[in-house]
């Protein structure tokens, strides 16, 4: 319900600030009047900025931090709400953010409050709120398997080998497909993208994919690391008033000569999967969803990577499928694919990102296995380049939202 709601708020915002609901436009905000293009997100990121100005003058109680197996500590679910809606406000008013991180915060203090009039132990309020917030973004998104996998893979990391992970797995599961199910009463059970048709062209098509998962591999890191260093910029609490406007008003421009760079990433996506694009046009997008996100986390501002990945990684697939003479059907599949792996690179979360890709955008089943063997290709580079151990159960970080 909590996901359901939100997403309608959300939209309600966007029509507010646009006039329209621009996120199902694939001309994003061009069709915007230029004062409200200019306007819009300058005021929704100061409203924000002061909602973080006042909240992050003391220490803020992170879901990360709740789950924390050492030193757990409560969420304020006043806290939470104003925070959620700041994030609602900013990427609703155009910031190049994602917005799942509010109904996972939220879905998270309503299974904290469960598990506290259940008397539950530690683990399983661990799992109640790890489930909670992989509900939520399966509610938003309309993606069950994708949410109980989110929670699996990014928070709890259980073990298989034991009952207690076993438990994890089938409480995750359970809440994640109940909160879908409840969501269709607002979003009808509809897919978030519908691409065009996908195909494919026998050995070149995997040829393809081969060098799509080697530019993931070049991508997603690179996106990773931007995003991990803007983060860290940190700006103090009492300059969010000024740092988070500053930034929409960055992203504003950018949005001036690329129109689909507003929002959370719904829009360049919808793009490249409905319409066949320049190679010019595609390194645009990917550059300016990838400026956009980085100056909008470095101004102070707060939301989801999710979605502002899958555009990154779409642009890459439909740039690469475009420089290599791929059909129309091939480079919808190369998006989904590329969306995929630029995910599982930023997120350290290949099944969670396999299973969003395509929960999102439905494809036919022949796309399964292109997007399969990108994000296989681009995680055997990373673990064999980071040398580490990044077998599933040893992967994935939580958010720390």
């Amino acid at each position: 319900m909590i996901g359901g709601l939100l997403g309608r708020i959300n939209i309600a915002i966007e029509v507010l600030t646009f006039g329209r609901h621009v996120s199902t436009s694939t001309s994003g905000i061009g069709e915007v009047t230029f004062w409200r293009r200019l306007c819009a997100p300058v005021i929704g990121a100061a409203m924000a900025g002061l909602a973080w100005g006042f909240l992050r003058r003391r220490e803020i109680v992170t879901v990360r931090t709740t789950l924390d197996t050492k030193q757990p500590r409560r969420l304020d679910p006043l806290v939470q709400l104003i925070d959620a809606f700041a994030q609602l406000i900013i990427v609703g008013s155009g910031s190049s953010l994602g917005r799942e991180a509010a109904p996972r915060q939220l879905a998270a203090v309503s299974a904290q409050w469960v598990a506290e009039v259940c008397e539950a132990d530690f683990p399983l309020r661990r799992t109640l709120i790890a489930s909670a917030t992989g509900a939520g973004l399966a509610a938003v998104y309309n993606v069950p398997f994708a949410g109980a996998l989110y929670a699996l893979e990014l928070t709890l990391r259980p073990n298989p080998r034991t009952r207690q992970g076993w438990q994890q797995i089938a409480i995750c599961t359970t809440v994640s497909l109940l909160a879908t199910a409840m969501a269709w009463l607002t979003n009808h059970n509809a897919p978030t993208y519908i691409p065009g048709p996908a195909e494919t062209a026998g050995w070149g098509t995997w040829g393809r994919v081969a060098l799509l998962g080697l530019a993931v591999l070049l991508v997603g890191p690179l996106a990773g690391m931007v995003f991990s260093h803007a983060k860290r910029v940190n700006p103090k609490a009492h300059h969010l008033y000024w740092t988070v406007p500053l930034g929409g008003v960055i992203v504003a421009g950018i949005a001036l000569l690329v129109p689909q760079v507003p929002g959370n990433g719904q829009i360049m996506m919808g793009t490249l999967l409905g319409t066949r694009l320049t190679w010019q046009l595609a390194a645009t997008f990917l550059v300016a969803k990838l400026l956009a996100t980085s100056v909008s986390l470095t101004s102070g501002a707060a939301g989801g990577l999710l979605t502002p990945s899958l555009a990154i990684g779409g642009s890459t697939g439909a740039l690469l499928g475009v420089l290599t003479g791929a059909t129309s059907g091939e480079t919808v599949a190369l998006v989904i694919a590329g969306a995929a792996g630029v995910l599982a690179m930023t997120q350290r979360a290949p099944l969670f990102a396999i299973a969003f890709a395509l929960e999102l955008t439905r494809p036919k089943s022949i796309v399964i296995p292109l997007v399969a063997v990108t994000v296989g290709i681009a995680w055997a580079g990373w673990a064999l380049i980071t040398s580490q151990d990044h077998r599933h159960g040893a992967v994935g970080r939580a958010p720390r939202r």
